[in-house]
Order: C-alpha cells, then structure tokens, then sequence
C-alpha cells in the first residue's frame, strides 16, 4: 500500500467514525457531514481517495445502501393502502416525473437533469418521520408509499438512461435491455422461490429475521443476495445500483418481519461502509467549483426543475385525504433525495454526461436540499398531527390509517 492510500485510507476511517458524532450535534443528515468532510480533507491535504483499497470500500458501501433502500420499501403499506391510495401515489409519481422533464425541457438543460430533478428517495425522509413518531401516522404512510414507487421509478430510469448513453438506439441497446429485463426476470424468479420456501418450511427460514443469533444466519444470507446480485449485475452488463435495488425489494418483500434483521443490516451498512461511500464522493467535491456563477446557476436550476415537478404533489395527497399541512409536509420530505443525487451524479460523471464541477454543483444541491427540506417539512406538519397515525380517519383513507 502507498503512502497516499494509507493516508486516504486513515482519513475515510476518521471521518467515517467523526461525522455521525458532529451530524448529530448539528442536526444535519450524517451523509451531509461525511461528504462535507470528505471534500474538507481535500482541500486541506490535496487529492484522496485514489486507491483501490478505499474505492473497493466506496463500491461495497454504495451496493449496501442500494439493498438497504429496497429493504426500506414498506409492501405492508402499499397493501393496506387500497386502489385509491396506490392510484394516486402512482399518479403522484407520473407527475413528478412529467414535470421534471417539462422544467428542464424548458430551461434548455440535458435531458439528465430532468432525471435529477424527478429524483425521489425515501431515506432521509425515513429518518425525519421515524424521529418524531411519525412513520406510522398518515403523513409517514403516504410518503413511504409515493416514496417507495418513485424509489424505484428513479432507479429504473437511470438503468434505461445509462444503456441509452452507452449505445444510443440500436442492437446493442436491446441487447442491453434484455439484460435488464432478463435481471427483472431473475428477482421475480427468485421472489417466488422464496415465497414459496418460506411457505413450506417457516421454521427453518424463521431463523434469518431472528433478533438472536450467535451465527447471524440472516446477515449473511441478505450479503449473499447483495452480491450474487452484483455479480449478476455484471454478468448481464447491467447497473449495479438497479441490481442490488431489486434484491433488497425482493428480500423486504418476503421477509415482512424483518425489523431485526435490519437492524443488523443497518449496523453494517451505516456503521462503516456507507459513509465510505459518502467519504469518497466527499473526496472527488472541489468546493471551490461550486463557487463559480454558472455552477451557481445550476444549483439554482436543479432547485427550480425539482420544485416545480414536485408542485402538484401536494394538491393530491390533498384530494387522497391528507389535510394541507400534513400533505405539504409530506411534499417536502419527498424533495430531498440525498443518497440518489449523489448516486445518480456518480453515474452520471461515469457516464461522461457530467463533469467534475458540475458533478460537484450536483452534489452540493444534494447536500443542501438533504438539509433544507426535512427542516421544511418538520415545519409544516400539522401540530395536532399525532404519532401513530391518531388523525381524524374521516379525513383520511382509513385502510391507511391503520396500523
């Protein structure tokens, strides 16, 4: 190992362990502190993060994360919801998406950002509801199930878009979508078989969402899925990111009692590699490029494309049931998807569609709006809003409203 990969390498593991302590302090999102430290060390002690060592840490910790938000997908919710529900989250997300492409459409900006601006992730929405009690109210069920659709809405297009840019039209470009749809094939396949195993035979699989246990079963067959997931993933030359996706959905999908067990998850995932993850992209930030006007600008564009597709939002979740504080609370919340920003910027800078700087203006609107929007929100719910989903039913879809 080099001089320069055993510093990067001491500076990802320091700020891996420092940055959850001061996000905590400070009441920010720790991916917001990682990646600010990342791109401090940068700047105080030159180019990191170069080594293989730390990049095999980042691209573990980026798979773990996508798992994590498919396991994160709530399918007891969307049961529950009914066809109402599901018809307007599904409208919901039509929208968001519509507009995005409309805003960047009319800005002159890349068809890319129009997938940047309709981004939709749930993960610091999650962590915003779950502090105050809220995840299992209405506000937290509608933007788990919006949310959760548009997850994977946005996955899904960065797949597509990523074979476009590759191949453009033409054979290779079906090529390649059959091997997306030949992945979609194999987590169907493998959801099935699951389902079916579980069926017949509980008590053996019981043991993978235990709480206790000394050979923690369950652990490591969701590792072993992760990755036979990515080395599928390459096998197919298909996306990592949409891999690792569907087989964290596949296994939240059979393992409904998996709170245990994502616990656990969580502790790997979050306890180092994920804010690898977030370190490194720290690493590859020059703040100073994001100081310029025209990067300026694009924040400032990124911003208005993202606000304006999630307009209509707001006045759905309005006629689903929501009242108007809890629906726009729950309208902010779904605005700040930090962790598919940043995953979506990382793509795009792999892909040549973006560079450097404006990779940077990107992440940094990822970090502000991570910050910004969850404080929003917070805000804008309702005060007689009650943990546990104590709203007024009338108000709202009662098969929604229960717990």
């Amino acid at each position: 190992m080099s001089a320069e990969e055993t510093v990067a390498l001491l500076a990802l593991s320091l700020s891996a362990f420092a940055a959850p302590l001061v996000a905590g302090r400070l009441g920010l999102p720790g991916a917001v502190v990682e990646i600010a430290f990342g791109a401090t060390l940068v700047a105080v002690l030159g180019p990191l993060g170069r080594g293989e060592l730390v990049h095999a840490l980042a691209e573990i910790g980026f798979a773990l994360l996508m798992f994590l938000a498919g396991m994160e997908i709530d399918f007891d919710s969307a049961s529950r919801a009914g066809r109402r529900w599901l018809a307007f989250s599904i409208l919901a997300v039509v929208a968001i998406f519509v507009g995005a492409v409309a805003g960047a459409s009319r800005l002159g900006l890349d068809p890319f950002f129009a997938l940047l601006g309709g981004a939709v992730s749930i993960g610091v929405a999650v962590a915003a509801l779950r502090e105050r009690g809220l995840l299992r109210a209405p506000v937290g069920q509608a933007v788990l199930l919006v949310g959760g659709l548009g997850e994977l809405a946005t996955i899904v297009f960065l797949a597509l878009f990523t074979v476009y840019t590759k191949h453009g039209p033409g054979l290779t470009a079906i090529r390649e979508l059959g091997g997306l749809v030949l992945l979609f094939i194999c987590a169907w396949v493998l959801l099935i078989a699951l389902r079916e195993l579980v069926w017949w035979f509980p008590h053996r699989f019981a043991r993978l969402v235990q709480s206790h246990d000394p050979a923690e079963i369950g652990t490591r067959a969701a590792l072993a899925l992760l990755f036979a997931f990515v080395g599928l993933a390459s096998a197919l030359r298909v996306e990592m990111i949409l891999a690792t996706f569907l087989a964290g959905a596949a296994f939240g999908f059979v393992f409904r009692q998996k709170a245990a067990l994502e616990g656990k998850l969580n502790a790997t995932g979050f306890g180092f590699f994920i804010p690898a993850f977030f370190v490194s992209v720290g690493f590859g930030t020059r703040l100073g490029d994001v100081a310029r006007p025209e990067h300026l600008a694009l924040v400032g564009q990124i911003a208005a494309v993202s606000f304006l597709a999630r307009a209509p939002v707001w006045p759905l979740l309005r006629l689903a049931g929501l009242r108007w504080r809890p629906a726009l609370g729950a309208t902010l919340f779904l605005a700040a998807p930090l962790t598919l920003l940043v995953a979506i910027a990382t793509a795009g800078r792999e892909l040549g569609r973006l560079d450097g700087p404006t990779a940077t203006a990107i992440v940094f609107y990822a970090t502000l709006s991570g910050f910004l929007y969850p404080i929003l929100g917070r805000a804008a719910l309702d005060s007689r809003e009650e943990p546990g989903g104590k709203q007024p039913a009338a108000r709202f879809s009662p098969s929604l409203a229960r717990r």
